[in-house]
């Protein structure tokens, strides 16, 4: 999971919330820069090896 921590329109705090029910394997990427999107230079990297390992 990705967040940013400028997000207005989702808040950090209620991502948390969702990414703590996971049970699942999980990764919480964290940009502080970025509001409500994410780099995604950095996190297309990510999620494509995510899913490499996982799937």
């Amino acid at each position: 999971m990705g967040i940013g921590l400028q997000d207005t329109t989702c808040p950090p705090h209620t991502n948390m919330s969702s990414y703590n029910l996971i049970t699942s394997p999980k990764v919480l990427v964290i940009y502080p820069e970025c509001g409500h999107y994410v780099d995604y230079g950095d996190w297309n990297r990510r999620r494509d090896a995510f899913f490499k390992r996982w799937w």
